[in-house]
């Protein structure tokens, strides 16, 4: 029990995994549930498409990136690449709403930005996490980040199957879009 207690009592902590979880949540429930169904249902993308979209072209703007966050992240430090990378992530949804299938091509770019934007996340909160580990403190701050995070990737989905299915029927038609 205390080395579940201890690391909540760490304010720092407790700020990194709210943020963690509620970026779990809305990445693995939110949005990423219906990227899938988007590609297929309204751009129309077959399988091999819609896994290369999903899987292959993040990797490609990770590996574009990942150099280059590092060096940001021992210039600046975590916080204000977490912030900027945050903030940035934003429009990576955002761009989803605006794909159709004449447009297929633009989602391919959009996992790609995505990829460079996620590797300046995941790389920041890597390295905070290392430091957890340091001064003495346990490795119990890893648990408890692993099932914080969990708990924000199984509640995600469930939540934003209970809004689709409220939602089934709803659209929204802005212009030609």
């Amino acid at each position: 029990r205390s080395l579940i207690v201890a690391p909540l009592q760490d304010r720092s902590f407790r700020q990194l995994m709210a943020y963690w979880f509620l970026l779990t949540f809305a990445n693995a429930g939110l949005i990423g549930t219906f990227f899938q169904r988007n590609l297929r249902e309204v751009v129309q993308m077959g399988n091999s498409w819609v896994n290369f979209v999903l899987v292959i072209s993040p990797c490609i703007g990770w590996y574009i990136a990942i150099r280059r966050w590092g060096s940001a992240i021992d210039r600046w430090g975590n916080r204000p690449i977490l912030v900027l990378a945050s903030a940035a992530v934003i429009l990576s949804p955002l761009a989803w709403c605006f794909v159709r299938p004449e447009w297929a091509w633009v989602g391919l770019l959009i996992p790609i930005y995505a990829g460079i934007v996620w590797s300046g996340i995941d790389t920041a909160l890597s390295i905070a996490m290392l430091r957890f580990a340091e001064g003495g403190r346990t490795s119990s701050y890893q648990a408890v980040a692993a099932i914080i995070t969990g708990l924000g990737g199984v509640s995600g989905p469930l939540v934003a199957g209970t809004v689709g299915q409220a939602l089934v029927n709803w659209q929204v038609q802005i212009g030609s879009l």
